[in-house]
């Protein structure tokens, strides 16, 4: 089981500094890259004793790999990652190719809600299902807002990370984005 440590917490604020201000277009675009590029990183984790030149190349411009798709319907069949991870991955990139090939569209568009409505990752409760985290206490309320309390090593709280408002349709996406990123650092 993983543990989220302070380490963890520093990148999804990044994470969600980055992501905080950008247009639907950008979160969507920017946000599945991230998950993108850490879901190759998660593959090297899972597998330190491969040859690195293989992964490598494997990961790289024109590898096997070098795909989204791919290397989540590797994670799949590996088992590397939880099934329902791999469902809500999945659903991301979905929206993520819709928005590439469109000029202007939104997180309103019915089709893409009616995408993002399918993601099951969208709250601290659902990836606490999961039982893939080891959390200090655990996830709380504050002020109607999941808040997610880090601790370092000696079990004292460090930071404190709000969620997004998931009863819009960006704000869903967006907390889908972050606890997908969680369960690819941790």
């Amino acid at each position: 089981m993983a543990i989220l440590t302070y380490e963890n917490f520093q990148q999804l604020r990044d994470v969600l500094v980055e992501l905080h201000d950008k247009s639907d277009y950008e979160l969507c675009i920017v946000g599945t890259a991230i998950l993108d590029e850490h879901l190759g990183e998660y593959i090297k984790k899972k597998y330190p004793n491969a040859n690195q030149d293989a992964i490598k190349a494997m990961l790289g411009d024109n590898g096997v790999l070098s795909r989204n798709a791919n290397k989540i319907n590797f994670a799949s069949f590996t088992g590397i990652i939880h099934q329902e991870i791999i469902v809500n991955l999945k659903i991301v990139s979905n929206v993520r190719n819709k928005f590439s090939h469109r000029i202007r569209t939104s997180f309103d568009d019915p089709d893409i809600s009616g995408r993002i409505n399918k993601l099951t990752i969208v709250t601290v409760d659902d990836l606490k299902k999961l039982n893939i985290f080891k959390f200090d206490k655990d996830f709380y309320q504050y002020e109607g807002q999941p808040n997610l309390s880090v601790v370092d090593s000696h079990g004292f709280g460090v930071a404190d990370f709000h969620l997004p408002n998931i009863a819009t349709n960006r704000g869903r996406y967006l907390s889908a984005i972050i606890l997908l990123f969680t369960s690819l650092i941790c």
